[in-house]
């Protein structure tokens, strides 16, 4: 099975560790090592960076690319907001060979025999197309079977190519766990995460309240999201909805997450915890765990 370079990017070693851990966990499960690197930097984040400095997000990014490449193994990177970033800064330096020499010189020592050859891969992609849901259904050794509401998120779906697939490879891959992906509607609006910077009030009110009461009447149990900014902004933003009188509260898990514990993991020992909704204490209902 073929090795990977693992980019985490920013909110998952701040706010959720255990994504990383559980990606690991379940890339080795099905014959795969995650190659970790500590030079690696922010992607940067894909929505404000290059509005506001195109070239130095540009040269951002290809740090972070020339650090993969000289590995020599295809980049996996587990947040959409990273992926999208990696994949369209290597796109554009492979096409732009103005753009490229002008980041070489900017990253300095990187940039010597940097060619930005290296691939950028969505982790979804990899474990749909690359190892099978035939192969990762072996590995589940437990059911977690909930009621999930699916939140694919934006940048996995608009970012890169094949985005407009990944709903479906989360509801395949998913099902392996014996999950029941509930439609409610409303699974390609946005969460909110990109009008909070601008709006709070909107954003909160116009995406992520529709979105929650949509998935209440589908009666859920909980939400499935592929993005750990997808992930932040749901519990973020259910906490604020509280304080206005909003109480639409559901434990919110990454797809790794779930896939980890199924394939073994103790969810009292991954870091659930570090959650803002109740998700250890629903996996550990489910699963059981060590206390």
């Amino acid at each position: 099975m073929k090795d990977y370079v693992l980019f985490v990017g920013c909110v998952i070693p701040l706010k959720y560790p255990s994504i990383e851990a559980a990606a690991i966990n379940v890339f080795s499960k099905l014959g795969s090592h995650l190659e970790i690197s500590p030079g690696f930097t922010c992607c940067p984040e894909p929505v404000m960076s290059r509005l506001i400095e195109e070239d130095f997000a540009l040269a951002v990014s290809a740090r972070n690319l020339a650090i993969a490449e000289a590995t020599g193994k295809d980049l996996v990177a587990v947040c959409s907001g990273c992926y999208e970033t990696l994949h369209a800064a290597a796109e554009r330096l492979a096409r732009d060979p103005e753009a490229l020499e002008r980041v070489k010189g900017t990253i300095g020592p990187l940039g010597k025999g940097f060619k930005a050859t290296v691939k950028v891969r969505y982790y979804l992609d990899v474990l749909f197309e690359d190892i099978g849901v035939a192969a990762i259904a072996s590995k589940v050794t437990r059911k977690l079977g909930l009621k999930l509401a699916s939140h694919p998120g934006c940048h996995a779906i608009g970012g890169g190519t094949g985005g407009t697939t990944r709903p479906d490879m989360l509801r395949a891959i998913a099902g392996t766990t014996d999950a029941d992906i509930v439609d409610y509607g409303l699974e390609r609006l946005c969460c909110g995460w990109p009008m909070m910077q601008v709006d709070q009030e909107a954003a909160l009110r116009e995406r992520l309240l529709v979105k929650l009461e949509a998935m209440k009447k589908a009666g859920v149990d909980a939400v499935l999201t592929t993005c750990p900014t997808c992930l932040m902004q749901f519990e973020n933003g259910m906490a604020m909805l509280k304080k206005s009188g909003h109480d639409l509260q559901f434990p919110v898990f990454h797809l790794l997450e779930i896939l980890s514990m199924c394939m073994g993991a103790d969810p009292a020992a991954m870091g659930l915890e570090l959650h803002r909704t109740k998700v250890k204490e629903m996996a550990i209902a489910k699963l059981g765990g060590g206390g």
